[in-house]
């Protein structure tokens, strides 16, 4: 994807940690398959954490019920509108995704690709593939167990090691996701096999 738009903007942890998150459910039962109600119980049980959902249209009302149910209304901005994604993740931390299986989301979410652009880091499920490349890059915090301790075990290790995390997500994501560095990974690809061939 064209990572060029994103700009690196470090956000400085004080008090309270912002995470914004941009996969809203098209079905209900993905309030729990996608985390979202692990992340409002989330949000009950850490008073310094907040939320930003971008959410894009489908089942507000639903979401708005389970806000107040949880009364965390004062920790979550809910937008729903078209915006600048760029301007969002300037006004965060990082960006959480969760997937309680791998067929929620595709393989490398949008949102993780722009947040580590933008220099955020970010926290997933293991189920994600993209789990992989934080990992191994040390980028963000990848969740092995979906359930609301281990989400909120990684959510205090990303405050603690935020730091190094962003100083990991200005080193990688912006260049390892341009549409050159696919031209030239499938160029060597090709090169391999040629060569490979004529042997």
């Amino acid at each position: 994807m064209d990572t060029s738009y994103f700009r690196k903007q470090h956000l400085p942890l004080n008090e309270e940690l912002v995470l914004m998150m941009a996969s809203a459910p098209w079905e209900l039962d993905q309030f729990k398959t996608k985390g979202i109600d692990l992340l409002l119980q989330a949000v009950k049980k850490l008073p310094f954490l907040k939320l930003v959902l971008l959410w894009r249209g489908t089942y507000e009302n639903e979401l708005q019920k389970r806000i107040k149910v949880m009364n965390v209304g004062g920790q979550i901005d809910i937008i729903n509108r078209k915006v600048d994604v760029n301007a969002i993740l300037a006004k965060v931390h990082g960006t959480i995704l969760l997937a309680e299986n791998p067929n929620l989301v595709k393989a490398y979410p949008h949102s993780l690709i722009e947040s580590l652009a933008a220099g955020k880091p970010v926290i997933t499920s293991s189920v994600i593939a993209m789990s992989d490349y934080i990992s191994k890059n040390r980028c963000g915090f990848v969740i092995d167990d979906f359930s609301l301790e281990a989400l909120i075990t990684k959510i205090e290790q990303f405050r603690s090691k935020y730091v190094s995390c962003s100083e990991a997500a200005n080193r990688v994501g912006a260049d390892d996701f341009t549409i050159q560095r696919m031209f030239d990974e499938m160029g060597a690809v090709y090169e391999k096999v040629i060569n490979n061939i004529h042997r």
